[in-house]
């Protein structure tokens, strides 16, 4: 049936304006909705198409996850790869920047990543170092350091994060205990 059908029947009232329509499937279970504002039930579906694709495709970032306990990305040990120190990020410095406010905004993640691969019974506080250059993959490498007092081996936790400058993603998570020098 159609729903100019079914308004000719009473099933469902007339009304032009904010109303929200229903197509009925055999007169018993709802096929699909659309909403008239207005006229522009079509523009509407497509907008509310492209908020619920957000609301659910928003939560699968790395920060989500390790929330969840999904720590996939953590790898125990360092990164292998060619680096470049980058006292000043240079042209890299904005992105640089936008890196560590994601990292900063979930500093409370990072003692439990540490937790996920090492026995550590103390409270861990990172701060970020500095920055390397893979310049063969085009990735950032983003330093975090939690110093451990009384240790006789380890000076610190280290987490690095490695960061794919064309996609602007975390690909990568590595975690490591640094020895004292």
């Amino acid at each position: 049936m159609k729903v100019t059908n079914l308004r000719k029947t009473g099933q469902i009232p007339d009304q032009k304006n904010n109303y929200l329509f229903f197509r009925y499937l055999n007169s018993e279970f709802i096929d699909c909705f659309e909403f008239r504002i207005l006229g522009c039930g079509y523009i509407w579906n497509i907008l509310l198409f492209f908020i619920l694709a957000y609301l659910f495709c928003s939560h699968t970032d790395v920060w989500y996850q390790m929330r969840r306990n999904n720590f996939e990305l953590v790898e125990k040990g360092s990164y292998r790869g060619t680096l470049k120190y980058m006292p000043h990020p240079g042209q890299y410095e904005k992105l640089v920047n936008r890196y560590r406010q994601e990292i900063e905004k979930n500093l409370d993640l990072l003692p439990l990543i540490t937790k996920q691969h090492f026995l550590v019974n103390e409270d861990l506080i990172y701060q970020y170092k500095f920055t390397w250059f893979d310049e063969k993959n085009n990735f950032l490498v983003l330093r975090y350091f939690a110093h451990i007092f009384n240790h006789p081996i380890y000076a610190g936790y280290q987490i690095l994060f490695v960061y794919d400058t064309h996609k602007n993603i975390i690909i990568k998570i590595c975690v490591s205990e640094v020895p004292l020098e």
